[in-house]
C-alpha cells in the first residue's frame, strides 16, 4: 500500500494473477492444492463424459486431459475465484489436436459476474478463425476500458456453432490472467 499525498488517502495495491502461475507455484498438484484449499472452483454447463471434466482445462502440460461439453447450445466452462474478485487482462485458449474445421471454438464470449445472476461481456468473438486448427494457442486481450470492474466469476460461453457445425465447446486448455486491487481508503 502507499499513501497518495495528492488525494490524502491510501491508494490501491495491485496483486497480479495468473491461473497458470498459481498452478506452477503449487507444482501442478491441482486437486490437492487449488480445490482442497477452496481457492477456485471450475464448473461447466455439461461434460461429454467423465474424461472431459472442466478441471482438465487448466492442466496445461497434459495433452491427454481436455475439456468437452455436451452438444448443447450456449455451452460454457466457468471459474469461481472464491477468495477475492479479479480484473481480467487477457485469456489464452489452446485447441485440441483435431483437424481444421473440426470442433474448434468459432464464436464465444468471455463473461464476468459478481453473483452468477447477471453477467457482463468482457470480450466477444464472432466467426473467429484464429483457433481453427490442431494445437493452436492464442492469447486474447480484454478491452482495458473494462478494468474498472472486478469479478469473482468468469466463464467462456459458446455463442454459436463451432467450426464443425455443432455445439460442443471443447479445448485443451484455458488460461486467465489479471489482477486484484485493494483500495485502502479511510
Amino acid at each position: 500500500q502507499y499513501f497518495n499525498e495528492t488525494s490524502g488517502r491510501w491508494d490501491m495495491i495491485i496483486e497480479p494473477f495468473s491461473l497458470r502461475a498459481l498452478l506452477f507455484l503449487r507444482n501442478q498438484v491441482f486437486h490437492a492444492s487449488i480445490v482442497a484449499e477452496n481457492e477456485i472452483n471450475i464448473t461447466s454447463s455439461s461434460t461429454y463424459g467423465s474424461n472431459y471434466n472442466p478441471t482438465n482445462s487448466i492442466l496445461y502440460e497434459s495433452r491427454e486431459n481436455i475439456f468437452c461439453s455436451e452438444n448443447k447450445p450456449n455451452s460454457w466452462c466457468g471459474f469461481d475465484f472464491k477468495k477475492k474478485p479479479y480484473f481480467l487482462y487477457r485469456y489464452t485458449i489452446q485447441t485440441r489436436n483435431l483437424e481444421r474445421n473440426d470442433n474448434h471454438p468459432k464464436s464465444w464470449v468471455i463473461e464476468g459476474s459478481k453473483t452468477k445472476l447477471f453477467w457482463t461481456v468482457l470480450d466477444r468473438k464472432e466467426n473467429c478463425s484464429d483457433l481453427n486448427g490442431p494445437n493452436i494457442t492464442v492469447e486474447f486481450q480484454i478491452d482495458h476500458s473494462l478494468f474498472k470492474r472486478s469479478f469473482r466469476y468468469f466463464r467462456i460461453r459458446q455463442t454459436g456453432l463451432n467450426w464443425n457445425g455443432n455445439d460442443f465447446l471443447t479445448f485443451e486448455s484455458f488460461h486467465l490472467e489479471g489482477a486484484t486491487y485493494y483500495n485502502y481508503q479511510d
